[in-house]
């Protein structure tokens, strides 16, 4: 299974990852992207009034980091 991240950071330094796009990218559940909220696996959002957002660095982190442990192709 090959890992897509759906943006490049090189193309947009400036744009944020919404919650939906980092959870998607992550493949977890919305209480499952809550509760690595909660247990600090994640960072904590940019808030932007009432919306969530992570930096893209984070989210190609998080998102490597997630393939390594369950095994899936890079």
């Amino acid at each position: 299974m090959k890992i897509e991240i759906p943006f490049r950071l090189e193309s947009a330094p400036a744009r944020l990852i919404p919650a939906e796009e980092f959870r998607t990218a992550l493949g977890v559940s919305r209480s499952g992207f809550g509760y690595l909220i909660r247990r600090g696996l994640i960072p904590q959002p940019i808030k932007q009034g009432s919306r969530n957002y992570w930096r893209p660095a984070d989210v190609a982190f998080h998102v490597k980091q997630r393939a390594r442990r369950t095994g899936a192709a890079h």
